[in-house]
């Protein structure tokens, strides 16, 4: 059904403390999949998880992928063709990204975000 290798996989790869990110000729075979999902689900809401979804978001935007450090958008959101999107850092055991105080600080801003833009878009609703 998929001719192509659009998922991140462990497979032939030594067991190891970090992430393993895909090739970029993998990643390049599953932005038409990507995009062709999202207008069939049509998501209200979007959340980014890590760096590499980041980067993928900031490609898809005609933006510059370098642009992509957590810091600058975990805790924030934006609009894009009337979806919402929420940067989230990667809550994996092999990140150490969530060591740092300030970084913790950014995930709970996040986690505001994300239930703000659930309750925008009606996915969610907050209860009083």
């Amino acid at each position: 059904m998929f001719p192509r290798k659009c998922h991140q996989s462990t497979e032939g790869y030594a067991p190891r403390r970090a992430d393993k990110v895909p090739p970029s000729q993998m990643e390049q075979n599953c932005v038409k999949f990507l995009v062709e999902q999202i207008a069939v689900v049509d998501p209200k809401v979007i959340v980014t998880l890590d760096g590499f979804a980041l980067k993928a978001y900031l490609r898809l935007r005609g933006r510059r992928a370098s642009d992509g450090l957590l810091p600058n958008f975990v805790g924030k959101r934006e609009n894009w063709n009337g979806r919402t999107i929420v940067f989230l850092p990667h809550t994996s055991g092999n990140s150490f990204w969530l060591n740092s105080t300030t970084n913790k600080d950014l995930l709970a801003a996040a986690k505001v975000q994300l239930s703000l833009a659930l309750n925008d878009a009606g996915v969610c609703p907050r209860t009083t």
